[in-house]
């Protein structure tokens, strides 16, 4: 996310233009943080584990802490932070 205009990342576009103006993977991102995993941003883990639940944030609500790691690979701090924003 280092390239990315500030007004552009997730964090900083939630609080510019509110919640609407970001898509289901920016918000997914806000929630993995910025710390992302070894291999892949936070952006990029939000799109793949969006895409594991069919591109439906109430889908992703529904995986396990196991199948957010085993998906998003990401770590179980990351998967238990999510699980208790939905």
């Amino acid at each position: 996310m280092q390239q990315w205009c500030e007004d552009d990342k997730p964090a900083t576009k939630i609080l510019l233009k509110g919640r609407n103006a970001l898509s289901d993977s920016e918000l997914l991102s806000i929630i993995i943080g910025n710390e992302g995993s070894r291999n892949r941003s936070s952006p990029d883990l939000a799109r793949v584990i969006l895409h594991h639940a069919n591109d439906n944030l109430a889908e992703i609500a529904k995986l396990s802490v196991s199948d957010l790691i085993t998906t998003g690979n990401i770590t179980l701090a990351q998967a238990n932070k999510g699980n208790h924003c939905f």
